[in-house]
């Protein structure tokens, strides 16, 4: 049986919403891998997770747990910031990768103080908030 055989199994359009779905991950680590390392593979010459420039976008790219809640991660995140600190929690441990700051809306993560000296004050372009 061959793939355009009608006997063949076709995907449905509800695999294809779920495929679109952003991923819960189970670890910040887990999530760079699942998420952030294909879609940068993809397209290396984008900055930012969903490829825009300029316009913020609030679109969830995925979600990964972390300090007992689930974080999301908008989708105008930019991957220095997300690699940088994948090196480190893989160094040093998730935990001491962000600190936690509040927002108007929420908690949200940000690179520690060490990762923030690296990048010598630059905005960070993270954006990461509790659910």
């Amino acid at each position: 049986m061959t793939e355009n055989s009608p006997l063949a199994p076709q995907p449905s359009s509800d695999s294809a919403v779920r495929a679109s779905e952003p991923k819960h991950c189970s670890s910040f680590r887990d999530f760079v891998e699942r998420v952030v390392l294909p879609r940068l593979m993809a397209s290396p010459a984008h900055t930012r997770l969903d490829g825009q420039e300029g316009v913020g976008n609030r679109t969830v790219a995925g979600r990964f747990w972390f300090d007992d809640e689930y974080w999301k991660v908008h989708s105008d995140t930019h991957y220095e910031p997300l690699l940088l600190a994948y090196w480190h929690a893989r160094a040093h441990g998730e935990l001491s990768t962000f600190a936690r700051t509040s927002t108007a809306s929420g908690d949200r993560l940000a690179l520690n103080a060490e990762l923030t000296r690296l990048r010598g004050g630059r905005p960070q372009h993270l954006y990461i908030y509790s659910e």
